[in-house]
C-alpha cells in the first residue's frame, strides 16, 4: 500500500504531460465565462488507502506551505492532484488517473470533486508540476 509522506512537495515545471504524478494550481476569475463541452469520464473506484491518502493530502495542505514557491491562498482557489493509479488495471470505461480536488475556502483547504469542465468555468490553471516526495 502506497502512503503520502509527510515530506510531499509540490515543484513547479511547465511540462506535466510525461509525469506519473502530477498537480495543478487553478485560479478563480470572477470575469471569466468559457463554457466547456464534453463528455465526463466515470472516476476509478477509490480503495481505503486512496482516501486515507485524500485526507493525508488536505492534511499537509493546511499545515504548510508544500509548494517551491511563495503562495498564498486566496478564496476560491483549486488544487488538483493527479495521480497514476497504482490499484490494477482501470476499466476500459475509466481514467488511468485518480483525480483528488481540492479548494480554498479562505481559511483553509477542503475536499472538492473534480469536475473538469466546471472548474475551467471560472478558473484558469495558473502553476502546475511534478509531486516530490510523495509516497513513504
Amino acid at each position: 500500500m502506497c502512503e503520502i509522506s509527510d515530506e510531499l512537495k509540490l515543484c513547479t515545471c511547465t511540462n506535466t504531460e510525461d509525469l506519473e504524478n502530477s498537480w495543478e494550481l487553478y485560479i478563480y476569475h470572477k470575469d471569466q465565462d468559457v463554457l466547456m463541452v464534453g463528455e465526463p469520464m466515470f472516476p476509478i473506484m477509490l480503495t481505503a488507502q486512496d482516501l486515507k491518502n485524500k485526507d493525508v493530502i488536505l492534511s499537509l495542505l493546511n499545515q504548510k506551505n508544500c509548494f517551491d514557491f511563495d503562495y498564498t491562498p486566496k478564496s476560491k482557489d483549486r488544487l488538483l492532484f493527479i495521480l497514476k493509479n497504482i490499484n490494477g488495471e482501470p476499466l476500459d470505461y475509466q481514467s488511468e488517473y485518480i483525480f483528488h480536488g481540492f479548494s480554498y475556502n479562505g481559511k483553509k483547504w477542503k475536499h472538492e470533486d473534480f469536475h473538469p469542465l466546471e472548474w475551467m468555468e471560472k478558473h484558469e490553471v495558473e502553476k502546475q508540476g511534478k509531486i516530490e516526495n510523495l509516497y513513504k
